[in-house]
This record gives C-alpha cells, sequence and structure tokens, in this order.
C-alpha cells in the first residue's frame, strides 16, 4: 500500500521531487481556499507566480488577465483583487477569463513542486472529493502521495491551520499516514476545523485585520467539488485548471 506523507514547507517540496510523488499544497489560509473559488466562479486557467514582477511581466502578454494576489495579507496595489475566498465569491462577471495569482506562500510552494509526477492544490473546502482523485491517483501511477502544509516562505516551516487542513485531506484517503510535522495531537484532531484556524497564529492575523470572513470560509469542509491542478509548468508560472474539466 502506498504511503500519505503531511511534510511542510520546503522539506516537502524536495521530498516531493525526489520521490516524484502526487503532490497537495496547501495554504488553508488562504491560498488554496482563493484558488478553489476563482475556478468555482468560472476562472478558466490561473497562472501562479512566485513574485510579484513575474505577475506585471505575465500581465503584458496576457493583457485581458486579471491580477490576483497578496503580500502579508494584503491586496497588492494595481492588483484586481486580494488573495481572498470572500472576495473572490462576492465578485462579479469572472466566467471564462484567466487570472495570474501570487501570495507569499502558496505561490512558491507550488512552483517548488516541478518535478512532482502530478501537483494539485487542497484544503479543507475540497477534502472529500480531492481525497478520492488522490488515491486514484497513487493507484495509477503507483506513487506516493505527499501533502505539503505551505507554512511560511522563509519563516516558518509549517502553520497550524495548513497541518489541520492537511490531516483533513490524508484521513479520507485510505493509505497509511506519517506526520512530519510533529504538530498533530488527538486533542487538534478531534478539535473542530473552525476552532483550529481561528486559534492558530495566521488566524488571529487575519481576524485582526477585520478578515474574520476569510477564515470562516477557509475553515469549511467538504462544500467545494473543484480540484485546482497544475497542468503545465512554464519558466516562471505554473498553470492551474480544474482536474474535472481540463480534459
Amino acid at each position: 500500500m502506498f504511503k500519505v506523507f503531511l511534510s511542510p514547507g520546503e522539506k516537502g517540496c524536495q521530498k516531493v521531487r525526489e520521490l516524484k510523488a502526487i503532490a497537495v499544497v496547501v495554504d488553508a489560509l488562504r491560498a488554496s481556499a482563493t484558488i478553489i473559488a476563482l475556478l468555482e466562479k468560472g476562472i478558466e486557467t490561473i497562472f501562479v507566480v512566485s513574485e510579484v514582477e513575474d505577475a506585471w511581466e505575465l500581465k503584458k502578454s496576457f493583457p485581458e488577465a486579471l491580477l490576483v494576489g497578496e503580500r502579508n495579507n494584503l491586496k497588492i496595489d494595481g492588483f484586481d483583487y486580494s488573495n481572498s475566498p470572500s472576495e473572490i465569491f462576492s465578485a462579479p462577471n469572472l466566467n471564462g477569463k484567466s487570472v495570474i495569482f501570487t501570495s507569499t506562500s502558496g505561490a512558491r510552494r507550488i512552483l517548488a513542486c516541478k518535478g512532482a509526477t502530478k501537483v494539485f492544490v487542497g484544503t479543507t473546502l475540497n477534502a472529500e472529493f480531492l481525497s478520492s482523485v488522490l488515491r486514484e491517483n497513487s493507484l495509477k501511477h503507483q506513487k506516493d502521495i505527499v501533502i505539503i502544509p505551505a507554512g511560511v516562505y522563509e519563516k516558518e516551516d509549517f502553520s497550524e491551520e495548513d497541518v489541520v487542513a492537511s490531516w483533513e485531506i490524508a484521513k479520507r484517503i485510505g493509505f497509511p499516514v506519517i506526520d512530519e510535522t510533529g504538530f498533530l495531537t488527538e486533542e487538534i484532531k478531534n478539535r473542530e476545523v473552525e476552532k483550529n484556524f481561528y486559534l492558530s497564529k495566521h488566524g488571529r492575523e487575519l481576524l485582526e485585520i477585520g478578515l474574520e470572513k476569510d477564515v470562516k470560509i477557509c475553515a469549511q469542509v467538504g462544500i467545494a467539488q473543484t480540484i485546482p491542478e497544475v497542468y503545465q509548468f512554464t519558466e516562471k508560472a505554473a498553470v492551474i485548471k480544474n482536474s474535472l474539466e481540463k480534459v
């Protein structure tokens, strides 16, 4: 039987590349949820880039694309939307458009998974559907699964809410789970997801700047049937579509 590793941050990205595993990047507050929201709202293609400068450069090639992203929890100057699922869900007329997306941590982790057999984006919102897709892909490609709690780029290996969301996915797959974070106690596993998110360091930061609506949306479990998948890596971007619609 194949294994599911919960392997955080850069360590997880490295493990994915070494094993050529099935990868899942989990940035629970908020990149994973924002990417899911974009696809749910009818966005066809998301170009994920690591740097703000790369977003503006790519915009020259795709002038009609919307710019979505944040740095240090705040919308980037000149961008159309922040990295905010509540903002995206309430936005009008996104159907059929493209997006160029960047975020502090999640975007960089996605790009660092280049070399994996498959790369998906997940969180609590799509945990039910994603777990089935991961199991099928693991068996099809004969590869282990590495779920990467994104953490805070260049600061923290993992964030509490990312590990919680990763567990919500992992426990549904049906394979043995190897937790390399050291964070998952029985108390945390048994506590309500929303409470875990509210108690997390990042969750408290978002609450303090008035973004409780985002935290509430991000903590919901199994409400989305969208499976974001990287289907192409270009020189500076990971190109994401809904796995269920891209063929």
